[in-house]
């Protein structure tokens, strides 16, 4: 049994090692702007609590309670 884990460990880990990484522009971005920029967009007058989700760093900066978005 133990064996069984430890091999499952190995493989899950090498798995996600050698995934691409996520591309904030090209993969997230999209999805923050359909369903997220009406509040959280460019537009600084239409901007709730003040958090932008445009860029990268907007999005992961350090907030109250946390990041937005977590890397």
């Amino acid at each position: 049994m133990l064996t069984r884990l430890v091999a499952l460990y190995v493989a899950l880990s090498v798995a996600v090692a050698q995934a691409p990484p996520v591309d904030f522009t090209r993969q997230v971005r999209p999805i923050l702007s359909q369903h997220c920029f009406a509040c959280h967009g460019p537009d600084r007058e239409a901007r709730e609590a003040e958090l932008s989700l445009v860029t990268f760093a907007d999005a992961t900066a350090p907030r109250e309670g946390g990041a937005a978005v977590v890397a």
